[in-house]
């Protein structure tokens, strides 16, 4: 009996060994693109129970300038009404698509200009999930520029919208782009709500060279295996070396 366990523990090493191996995870881009690394302090803004933001812009004294801290990596653009992270604890948007916190801008942009340089030829995949709380219906969308200096000005490259109309509904909107000129620019995002009113909501933002998929915040970092694949590996292992043990006894 244990002859057999042993040769079966053998077989499933070996269509371990040889399985087609799946295709790995294209690293994401972009810096904090799940919002998890909160604004230095805690989000001290209070929205009931379990759930608090921060925040920045027109409706916080700050109307002229840009904010670099509070959303880290990411940008609020000048003249943005309100923007900052979000842990919506006890609200329609839960659960979000990644992690526990999200970023959220009314009537402006956030953005991010990457350490990636447009190279011809490359394939560029921009992906995120949207929502809108409190109803309305807004346009809300997304784009990559190059030259991008805070404004609206700058060469678009590409984007991707959609209109959201129930509150607290998750959609995920991607676009592709295959660079044709633009050598050596760097790449920014911009996250924005283009009606100019309400408030949007963005997680799980991620841009790749080629299609992906992208690696999320909370993913394991590449090429760990999962406990049971570990856990067959060891058994497999195991019934191979007691296989061998047996042959040498009768040897």
């Amino acid at each position: 009996m244990f002859r057999y366990l042993a040769g079966f523990a053998g077989i499933v090493l070996a269509v371990l060994l040889f399985a087609p191996i799946e295709a790995q995870a294209t690293p994401n881009l972009l810096l904090n693109p799940s919002f998890e690394i909160l604004t230095p302090g805690g989000l001290t803004h209070s929205c009931g129970t379990g759930c608090s933001y921060s925040a920045e812009g027109n409706a916080y004294g700050n109307c002229c300038a840009t904010d670099s801290t509070t959303i880290p990596d990411w940008t609020i653009s000048a003249f943005t009404q309100a923007a900052g992270e979000y842990i919506p604890g006890g609200t329609a948007l839960e659960p979000v698509p990644d992690g526990v916190a999200i970023a959220f801008t009314s009537g402006g942009s956030i953005y991010q200009t990457t350490t990636t340089n447009v190279v011809v030829g490359d394939t560029y995949t921009l992906s995120a999930w949207i929502a809108n709380l409190g109803g309305g219906y807004n346009q809300f969308a997304m784009s990559a520029y190059t030259d991008y200096n805070g404004t609206n000005s700058g060469n678009v490259l590409f984007g991707a919208g959609t209109v959201v109309a129930t509150s607290g509904i998750w959609t995920e909107v991607s676009g592709t782009y295959t660079a044709t000129g633009n050598a050596g620019d760097p790449i920014t995002v911009i996250l924005f709500n283009t009606s100019g009113q309400g408030q949007v909501q963005f997680d799980d933002v991620c841009l790749t060279i080629g299609a992906g998929p992208c690696t999320a915040a909370s993913d394991p970092p590449s090429g760990v295996p999962e406990p049971l694949t570990l856990s067959i590996f060891g058994a497999g292992l195991v019934g191979a070396a007691a296989l061998r043990r047996r042959k040498a006894k009768r040897a």
